[in-house]
């Protein structure tokens, strides 16, 4: 199992407590979570042992614990109004870099192809909790990257790309993909799961697509526009707003339209996509044409 560890080793140091110490809380994927006293801690390593990676933390005084990166979801802070505290960040190659602690609100994990993402039970199915975001086949093979808007235009093979081409959204919203990647026979989703189908979206519809979008949006507005009508993500199933790339190239409308391809297809240039909308609470499906880039949710075989 392979990760992709954006932050390679953790350094907290420079830490004045003004008032309460803050918190480094570590959120673990089955839901719970484990905190530490920041001023506690002496140093953050991740190392890399029998093809996994591991969190180490070093307490002061030598005392350490270590958590398999497979488990953790994300890291946090919680902080008081009155903290001076700095994260130094190495990443192999490059110069540290120096953030203050009250800026930052999350540490997230991204796993490259990893078979057990974040995943949410609605009725029997088992859908990922997050939009797609890998950048190589099952079989290891590269997904191309392509930003140039007229190469976009003339694919006929699969391809990804970033919103904007910027890849700060992927960590949010996933990657974009072409039909043409969608259906390639190496596989995009990771082992053990699938592009859901037409029909495996009409089925996790439930009460019926004109209410279905609002249970199946993420709640308020923190990634999503006002009004985000009706969102209440009752689902569990967190749909976000990814915006899409259309056959020639420009990007519209992140944080205003999710649109999730599928597997099945329409006809010879296009195949269907469902929509959650943030001024709707109906989840819409239409064909789209197969050049077009859009987020891909995956669901357990």
């Amino acid at each position: 199992m392979k990760y992709k560890i954006l932050i390679i080793a953790l350094l907290i140091s420079s830490i004045t407590v003004l008032g309460q110490v803050p918190v480094f809380k570590v959120n673990l994927s089955d839901g719970s979570g484990k905190s530490y006293n920041i001023s506690d801690i002496g140093n953050i390593l991740f190392t890399n042992s029998a093809n996994d990676y591991s969190m180490n933390l070093y307490y002061k005084g030598l005392v350490s614990q270590s958590l398999p990166t497979s488990v953790i979801d994300s890291i946090s802070f919680e902080k008081t109004n009155n903290i001076i505290a700095q994260l130094i960040v190495y990443i192999k190659g490059s110069t540290p870099k120096n953030l203050t602690l009250s800026n930052i609100d999350s540490i997230v994990f991204n796993s490259e192809n990893s078979a057990n993402p974040p995943s949410v039970k609605i009725g029997k199915q088992i859908w990922m909790l997050r939009n797609l975001n890998v950048s190589k086949y099952r079989n290891g093979d590269p997904i191309p990257e392509v930003t140039d808007g007229a190469a976009w235009l003339a694919l006929s093979t699969g391809a990804r790309c970033s919103y904007n081409n910027d890849p700060s959204n992927d960590g949010t919203y996933g990657k974009l993909y072409n039909w043409y990647a969608i259906n390639d026979s190496r596989g995009i989703a990771p082992l053990g799961w699938h592009v859901a189908s037409e029909a495996e979206w009409d089925t996790l519809a439930q009460g019926g697509i004109s209410i279905a979008g609002g249970a199946l949006k993420e709640a308020g507005t923190s990634h999503w526009v006002i009004p985000n009508t009706g969102a209440t993500n009752l689902s569990g199933f967190t749909g976000l707003p990814g915006g899409y790339r259309l056959g020639n190239g420009t990007y519209q409308r992140l944080t205003q339209i999710g649109g999730f391809w599928t597997s099945t297809i329409n006809d010879e240039t296009s195949s269907f996509v469902f929509n959650l909308v943030f001024n709707t609470i109906s989840l819409s499906k239409n064909p789209q044409f197969n050049g077009t880039g859009f987020s891909v949710r995956c669901v357990k075989d």
